[in-house]
């Protein structure tokens, strides 16, 4: 995978938008390059991502929630805080109650300047109740619907960001976060459990106020240049989709498959898991068999934060497979505060979901087969010449989806192509 100069200058930029928000700690390293929490963050932006920022008080979600605001949107955003007596509709449109009376509720709900607005932001989400955040979640997935009629968000580009308190391993706060909403705010950057700023960092730090209030920066608008990087990583993606696709393919189908007592099955069709594993003597020395797959969503966004990594990662002079390297950072960005993450890891790493995290991303590592054999073996699938000895070194649980796979791009490239077409 590789960026073009121009593209690569254009992040470069957006790396160094005017910002606040101080922390020179390397949270991932891909290619040799070094990726700081706020160039994640970028990632995010790049791949129209939604996010959560979660952390205790004082770490600098807020900050950099302003840095990105007034640094790449001009400061022009929905920017709201959680409450018990927030309403979030009255805030993206207006009702007009005659036409509504009339029976003409589409005609009756006007967007309000909020609902073109491309960031979204929700600070202390977790303070709102149960029927503000689902408010909110229609924010989350681009569209607000009122009474049946959708209000589309943003100008063909919306991200929501929202931040959090969390305590325990678990979002906490006034009330309890909707599982729906965690979903779809699936990339967490965990401001305590990442690494924390250097000390030369906190030096800096100390020399501001103590008084809780955000610093905000000039606004200046970095949208076009952010649009514009945002459809070159889009193509880089799509071009680059193979390895991720198998990443993919592994984490939905792969991790969804155990051996116990010489029986291949689906986990989402034993009950009690981790109680099952261990009375096989077996399956319990392979920790990954503890693990439950990701949702679809979340592979999805696997799919698109991996690219973005890499990009944000080749704009700062990273060599080698990028590409592979930035899948497994991304694994492990998404695994610390997904249901994936099994209990017998997060016991072996004293409840620390980030190093948790890291030991299933490198037993994962492990796990898969090589890029190499992967893209041999997809070649000849292509062209309906794929053999049984090709997926031979495929033959073992959790590796088989790709076997499966491989015979089943074979088995349709092998059809007439009338045939072909039709499927």
């Amino acid at each position: 995978m590789n960026i073009t100069k121009d593209a690569a200058d254009r992040i470069t930029k957006l790396r160094n938008y005017p910002s606040v928000y101080i922390n020179e700690t390397p949270i991932i390293q891909i290619g040799g390059a070094s990726v700081l929490m706020h160039e994640i963050a970028l990632a995010g932006l790049l791949a129209e991502l939604n996010m959560v920022f979660i952390g205790r008080s004082g770490p600098g979600k807020s900050q950099l929630i302003a840095d990105i605001k007034n640094g790449i949107f001009n400061g022009e955003a929905v920017h709201l805080r959680g409450s018990a007596d927030l309403r979030v509709r009255p805030i993206y449109c207006a009702i007009d109650m005659e036409l509504y009376k009339q029976g003409r509720a589409d005609e009756a709900v006007q967007p309000r300047r909020a609902a073109s607005r491309m960031l979204h932001i929700m600070e202390e989400f977790n303070r709102a109740p149960p029927v503000v955040a689902n408010e909110w979640l229609g924010i989350s997935d681009g569209v607000l619907d009122i009474d049946g009629t959708q209000i589309l968000l943003g100008k063909g580009y919306r991200v929501a960001i929202g931040a959090a308190n969390v305590g325990n391993g678990e979002f906490s706060g006034t009330f309890q976060t909707d599982n729906a909403l965690k979903e779809r705010l699936v990339l967490a950057l965990d401001f305590d459990g990442m690494n924390l700023p250097r000390e030369l960092d906190y030096f800096t730090i100390f020399e501001n106020s103590c008084n809780p209030r955000v610093v905000q920066s000039d606004p200046q608008s970095n949208v076009d240049l952010l649009l514009e990087a945002h459809r070159e990583v889009s193509g880089l993606a799509a071009s680059a989709a193979y390895f991720v696709r198998m990443m993919q393919l592994y984490l939905v189908k792969g991790l969804d498959e155990v051996v116990i007592g010489n029986k291949t099955s689906s986990k989402q069709d034993i009950h009690n898991l981790a109680s099952q594993v261990d009375q096989d003597k077996d399956a319990k020395k392979d920790l990954l068999n503890y693990a439950t797959s990701p949702s679809v969503r979340a592979a999805k966004v696997f799919g698109a934060i991996a690219p973005s990594l890499a990009a944000v990662a080749l704009s700062k002079g990273a060599q080698g497979n990028v590409l592979e390297d930035s899948c497994f950072s991304a694994l492990e960005l998404i695994l610390p505060f997904s249901d994936s993450l099994p209990n017998k890891i997060l016991t072996n790493n004293n409840g620390s979901r980030r190093k948790a995290a890291k030991e299933m991303v490198s037993l994962i590592r492990k796990d898969m087969p090589s890029s190499e054999i992967l893209y041999e073996g997809l070649r000849k699938a292509s062209e309906g010449k794929l053999k049984a000895e090709d997926t031979t070194q495929l033959e073992k649980p959790r590796i088989r989806c790709f076997s499966r796979f491989l015979k089943q791009v074979n088995e349709q490239a092998a059809k007439p192509k009338e045939r072909r077409q039709k499927a």
